[in-house]
């Protein structure tokens, strides 16, 4: 009786050349993986990939911009600069539902510590954790729960009579109907202000 082994399969990456000069971001990740990067390590895994994806893609979009703009400088105010680096301590970060979870519907468990963030209410909310982002602002965090909601009841399309809502942030929202009702315009700046005297 042969015995059926598993079929491994490889990925091989590709020399770089003049025509693909830098790695990409699979090389990249299993390089960080196998050298145990640090930093890379010091984050789920989930983590770590998406911040190296948004690198990537803030390359790549970097490279793509720079062609248009040698063959049409016109498009453009001025050359496009390279993605910055933050200088900050503190930065952004964000985790998948496979990292955090809501524990006995009041805390917000964080991934490698046993540490658990009250959130109260919130955890009671009828949905599904989908992400958590921690934002440093004003020398403390704020945390950031997106949830995936169902619909309480389907939303019916009516082709008489429609609403756009545009939010923005000096205007607030701008509101527009087919009913030849005039636009209504909502003023942000008296909201801003307080919110920056608030901050």
């Amino acid at each position: 009786m042969v015995e059926k082994r598993k079929e491994i399969k490889c990925h091989l990456f590709e020399v770089r050349s003049k025509e693909n000069p830098f790695v990409d971001y699979n090389f990249l990740d299993a390089l960080f993986k196998s050298m145990v990067q640090n930093d890379y390590r010091s984050l789920p895994t989930q983590s770590s990939q998406g911040i190296m994806k948004t690198v990537f893609q803030n390359w790549k979009s970097f490279y793509a911009s720079l062609r248009d703009y040698k063959m049409n400088p016109n498009k453009y105010k001025a050359r496009p600069k390279i993605p910055g680096y933050s200088r900050s301590h503190e930065k952004e970060i964000s985790f998948s539902n496979q990292d955090c979870v809501i524990k006995n519907d009041k805390f917000l468990k964080f991934p490698k510590t046993k540490e658990k963030l009250n959130i109260g209410k919130l955890g009671l909310y009828e949905g599904k954790l989908k992400q958590v982002r921690v934002v440093p602002k004003y020398e403390h965090f704020v945390v950031e729960l997106i949830l995936e909601v169902p619909l309480e009841q389907e939303m019916k399309e009516s082709k008489n009579r429609l609403m756009s809502v545009d939010l923005g942030n000096d205007n607030l929202a701008t509101i527009v109907t087919n009913t030849s009702r005039r636009p209504v315009l909502v003023k942000g700046k008296n909201i801003k202000s307080i919110n920056q005297r608030y901050n």
